[in-house]
């Protein structure tokens, strides 16, 4: 028997699909799910059953939550409680992948349940590399859909974890055409911290194929909070204020119960707002560096309320200001208006009502990031309306809170559009901000460098080319 084991498994390593495997780029992690610890979750008995069903039963399924809601632990644990023989291939995204990768990833994930492919893989996704029309991708994903169609499983999941990271807008292109013909056999399931992902749902809503998962449903009850709470060794009362810190945000109450066991303060979650809150504007700021409003928005609300439960008014008045910051840019200008004015009426108290001048705030206070972001707001509101005569005395106000500031935050948030070189009145206010960069320049990061090099070079006056004769 030893033979003929050795000699199927030479034939089944020569195989296609084992050749393509061996030649894959990606580490082996991006398509396994991750694990489930051990006594780190309890029985969500609701959470679980409708969840479960629609593994089972619906087309799409969509997990849309902002940060730290679980989705990735809800999912994995879930998959293991799938029926035998119920086939699994997990995608974890990354902020680089490319259509050509996210197919050469699901055929690493669905090796495992020997789909009968009609087109070595390997070829598949040479040809993904180069269809350049729309009806080249679509004769690859029917093949991809055949081969799934036809695979000896009883019912099948795909999990695409993390589709947020992804930047390429052909990826959501590849899901789409996914979803135009899938297979009633699998299903489709997106984990995602943006709601909804640019896919074409509404027809999947209407025929009742789409079963829709957020944070009201991902929350953990007060009955849930409870159990954890007394797993970690602490009574109802304090699971109760808990559960109303936290507001059943789970990742908030995990790093509550972590201090307790670490012999933290007797009042769980007395100083988790700092960690969490920090964690969203964190996530916040990488949202604004790569243009994704929709996580900044998501993020620097969610700060903001937390603020404003912990009785921090400052901080949430920043985080207000990431998000008006975050609608403006998006195009929500419709959303802009009230915020904007109950920001700027709750900021009065740091800036003269008359002209919106820093007073005597000090850059390095805690009103300060608030200030600048009010103030970059009314700048972007003035050119979104054309209201330009009041340019530069916006910006130049955010030059004047400019030289109360350190660091290289506060030369980000006021760097000035290029858009604004040769406008009336722009001159100074412009050419004050390159200065200041190039001041710093020591202590800045060579790209803000570059960016205030390019203004400089705009705001210099042109001279007229003398074409008259020697």
């Amino acid at each position: 028997m030893a033979p003929l084991r050795r000699s199927l498994r030479a034939v089944e390593d020569r195989s296609p699909l084992r050749r393509f495997q061996a030649m894959t780029s990606f580490a082996r992690t991006k398509f396994q799910p991750p694990r489930v610890r051990a006594g780190t979750l309890i029985d969500r008995p609701q959470l679980e059953a409708d969840l479960g069903r629609a593994l089972l039963d619906q087309r799409l399924v969509l997990v849309c939550a902002p940060a730290g809601f679980g989705k990735t632990s809800v999912l994995a644990r879930q998959i293991e409680r799938l029926p035998a023989g119920t086939a699994v291939a997990w995608l974890s995204c990354d902020t680089d992948d490319s259509p050509v990768q996210l197919l050469e990833c699901l055929a690493a994930a669905l090796e495992p349940h020997d789909l009968p492919w009609r087109t070595d893989p390997k070829a598949l996704i040479a040809s993904a590399a180069n269809a350049t029309s729309r009806e080249a991708r679509h004769a690859i994903v029917v093949e991809l859909i055949n081969a799934l169609d036809a695979c000896d499983v009883p019912h099948g999941v795909i999990v695409v974890d993390d589709l947020h990271r992804v930047r390429h807008g052909m990826v959501y292109q590849f899901l789409a055409l996914l979803l135009e013909r899938f297979t009633a056999r699998w299903t489709l399931v997106i984990a995602s911290r943006e709601e909804p992902p640019p896919l074409p749902l509404d027809r999947l809503r209407a025929t009742g194929e789409l079963a829709d998962f957020h944070s009201a449903e991902l929350r953990f009850n007060a009955d849930e909070s409870r159990t954890l709470a007394g797993r970690a060794g602490l009574d109802a009362a304090a699971a109760k204020g808990l559960q109303a810190r936290t507001d059943g945000w789970p990742v908030g109450l995990r790093l509550a119960l972590d201090m307790h066991r670490g012999g933290g303060p007797s009042a769980p979650g007395a100083h988790l707002i700092d960690r969490r809150m920090f964690d969203f504007l964190a996530t916040a700021m990488g949202g604004w560096a790569s243009w994704d409003w929709p996580r900044m928005q998501a993020c620097s609300q969610r700060a903001a309320v937390g603020y404003l439960r912990d009785g921090r008014p400052l901080d949430a008045l920043e985080a207000g200001g990431c998000e008006l910051v975050a609608l403006r840019a998006g195009g929500q200008r419709s959303n802009c208006v009230e915020k904007a004015i109950a920001l700027r009426e709750a900021s009065l108290q740091w800036v003269d009502r008359s002209d919106w001048s820093p007073g005597s705030l000090c850059g390095n206070q805690a009103g300060y990031p608030a200030l600048a972001l009010l103030t970059l707001d009314r700048t972007w509101d003035a050119f979104d309306e054309g209201r330009l005569d009041e340019l530069p005395g916006h910006v130049s106000a955010q030059m004047a809170l400019l030289d109360c500031s350190t660091g290289a935050d506060s030369l980000y948030r006021s760097l000035p559009l290029p858009l604004y070189a040769g406008m009336a009145g722009m001159h100074a206010p412009m050419l004050h901000y390159v200065q200041t960069v190039l001041s710093r320049i020591d202590r800045i990061p060579g790209e803000l460098r570059t960016l205030a090099r390019g203004l400089l070079g705009a705001t210099r006056p042109r001279c007229r080319r003398n074409t008259s004769a020697p």
